[in-house]
């Protein structure tokens, strides 16, 4: 098959990946068997799983056409937030609030970030040796910060990093497990290999740190830059 019609094709499968995830939360908070909370998370690790995709695509013109889903969203959770109400699925499954207002502070910063680290450093260009720091980062922030707040609502005690923005060890323990399963269980997947153990333990603190020090919402931009940055000059 032609590499344009094959790529094209593994976009859209890409982008009907995205788009299960989230109509099935949607109707799980409907049914108030979720909270909002929660399917944004849910939908956040969801996302992170778009790197299982990269191996799919071939040629010289993959990288940009994975981009296509995460361009799209990007498109979508603007017109979104300037048009839509609370009721709206995207925003039901997608906000803790229900305010489509905040889908275009830290949910269309995960678009971005994709975006940015599948080009910077996809295999090929000055930067991409392999795409390992890309991947490191898109894990961190889909799984580990995804699973922070989960574990964090339970926590008893928070600390309040900057005003108005409250952290715990818990939920840090969430962002270090998050973090430590997904990259290089996905490396695996995704690369076929698996970075040295202390490289590996060096990202994951370096991300929980970073995490647990980040303002809220921009964390999704720095969590993974940061985790990116750490893993191209060790890996």
């Amino acid at each position: 098959m032609n590499e344009y019609l094959y790529n094209a094709l593994i976009a859209f499968l890409q982008f009907l990946y995205t788009i299960f995830i989230v109509a099935l939360t949607d109707k799980l908070v409907k049914k108030k068997v979720i909270s909002q909370g929660l399917s944004r998370k849910i939908v956040h690790m969801w996302a992170g799983g778009m790197v299982l995709f990269w191996p799919l695509y071939e040629g010289t013109t993959a990288p940009y056409f994975f981009c296509v889903t995460p361009g799209i969203w990007i498109g979508l959770l603007i017109y979104v937030a300037m048009t839509k109400g609370p009721d709206d699925p995207t925003v039901r499954s997608m906000t803790r609030t229900g305010d489509p207002k905040e889908l275009l502070r830290g949910v269309l910063y995960f678009p971005v970030m994709t975006i940015v680290l599948t080009l910077v450093f996809w295999h090929g260009t000055p930067l991409g040796k392999d795409q390992f720091p890309a991947l490191a980062g898109i894990a961190a922030v889909g799984f580990g910060d995804g699973l922070a707040p989960i574990f964090g609502q339970y926590a008893k005690r928070h600390i309040e990093i900057w005003k108005g923005v409250k952290k715990s060890g818990l939920g840090s323990l969430g962002m270090f497990l998050g973090s430590l399963i997904s990259i290089p269980t996905l490396s695996y997947v995704v690369l076929g290999y698996l970075p040295e153990l202390w490289k590996i333990l060096f990202i994951v603190l370096v991300a929980t740190l970073v995490e647990f020090l980040s303002y809220k919402d921009v964390d999704n931009l720095i969590v993974a830059f940061m985790v990116a940055l750490v893993a191209y000059l060790i890996v």
